[in-house]
């Protein structure tokens, strides 16, 4: 996408899609506020990490940011895997360090296990 208005056009409908905020992009993307705004204004295109930023935030697919595809909506399986990885990422965090090195162990062991030919 080489158009900054219809980048501002898909991200703004974006946002109303998701009820969000130019502030609440701030706080899930950590991009500064100054470039949101000229993000949202139509000013410049973000490059593509903060473009796969926004996407994550907004919870749409990044190609309809870029102006690739029409459909703003993740698929439903990307959905599914997302909440499971959110929820386990919740339960790891709140974890103590002894029981975070325990989940690692364990990981590692049923990888190598999965994987040996």
């Amino acid at each position: 996408m080489d158009d900054p208005k219809e980048f501002a056009s898909r991200l703004t409908k974006a946002m109303a899609a998701r009820n969000m905020k130019q502030r609440d992009l701030v706080e899930k993307t950590l991009i500064p506020k100054s470039a949101i705004n000229h993000y949202v204004s139509g000013r410049v295109i973000p490059k593509t990490d903060r473009m796969y930023l926004l996407s994550r935030a907004l919870r749409i697919r990044p190609e309809y940011l870029l102006g690739s595809v029409n459909e703003m909506e993740l698929p439903d399986d990307i959905k599914t895997a997302e909440l499971e990885y959110s929820e386990f990422l919740k339960k790891f965090v709140s974890l103590n360090e002894e029981n975070k090195h325990l989940v690692i162990d364990y990981t590692d062991y049923v990888y190598e296990k999965q994987n040996r030919t």
